[in-house]
């Protein structure tokens, strides 16, 4: 699989598993921070994950474009859908 793949793949599933796992925290703020550090591990999970990328490239401006903006999106929504529905 492609690192371009993969990335885009692996953010989106643990995008939906932090939403949902946001939404059992309760706190916003808390929410928001376990996105930003989750998504901090992620970025270095996919860097080390991508082979097939030369590691002058690899940065997160490669890592956004890759998966980081899907991870920000399916996390958002699926908190809001979790908070919506659930409660």
């Amino acid at each position: 699989m492609k690192s371009d793949a993969m990335s885009l793949l692996l953010s989106s599933l643990v995008g939906i598993v932090a939403g949902y796992v946001s939404f059992v925290l309760v706190s916003p703020e808390i929410a928001v921070i376990l996105a930003v550090i989750v998504a901090a591990g992620l970025n270095f999970a996919v860097g080390k994950l991508a082979k097939d990328v030369p590691p002058e490239k690899k940065g997160l401006k490669w890592w956004l474009t890759n998966g980081g903006l899907c991870y920000f999106l399916l996390w958002f929504v699926a908190w809001v859908l979790a908070l919506n529905l659930i409660k």
